[in-house]
Parts: structure tokens; C-alpha cells; sequence
């Protein structure tokens, strides 16, 4: 009986996680995409503050 609800606890964690991953990715990587500010106060002195680009390339 232990077992059987075992596996059934984990059958339905699995089923949980699965549907997490079925987020559309257009929508994850529209978030991402655009130019972000950053600042390292302990990073060398060149590399403290700047911007990062990210964009989508065709295909990619």
C-alpha cells in the first residue's frame, strides 16, 4: 500500500514539473530580450558598469 502511494506521489510530481516546462519559450525569451545595465562594484575598474545586448538573431 506504501508503495503504490509512493509511486503515485511521484508519478504526479513528475506530471507538476512537466507542465512547467511546457511554457511557451516565445514568451521566456521576450523577456529576456533587449539592452540591460549592469554594475560589478568588484570587478576590475573596466568591467564595474556597462550594458549587455541581447537580441534574437534570425533563425537563432
Amino acid at each position: 500500500m506504501k508503495n503504490l502511494i509512493l509511486k503515485g506521489s511521484l508519478v504526479l510530481t513528475f506530471l507538476v514539473m512537466m507542465s512547467f516546462t511546457g511554457i511557451d519559450s516565445t514568451v521566456s525569451e521576450k523577456i529576456f530580450i533587449g539592452t540591460w545595465e549592469y554594475e560589478a562594484p568588484d570587478a576590475p575598474y573596466e568591467y564595474q558598469e556597462g550594458e549587455i545586448v541581447f537580441a534574437k538573431k534570425e533563425g537563432k
